[in-house]
């Protein structure tokens, strides 16, 4: 089990880089719930993932972005 899917089952936190180098990695993901991570010198990358996850079935309820400590974003997934 890959470190990315460890945190994934334990936190539901996946940083955006990763799922856009392995955007299939929400596919079997078992919870409706993640929060999605990015960084804020890199807020271009998680509305990149963000995207990639609205095509992949999956919406955005709440953002976080606070220059001081990053940004991300908690995504559903539709039913």
């Amino acid at each position: 089990m890959s470190r990315i899917t460890k945190r994934l089952e334990k936190q539901r936190v996946i940083h955006a880089d990763d799922l856009l180098a392995e955007v299939e990695l929400l596919d079997a993901y078992p919870h409706r719930y993640v929060f999605v991570m990015g960084y804020r010198e890199g807020w271009a990358g998680l509305f990149r993932a963000v995207e990639v996850l609205e095509g992949r079935g999956w919406e955005i309820v709440s953002w976080t972005i606070d220059y001081t400590n990053g940004c991300g974003a908690v995504a559903r997934r539709l039913l």
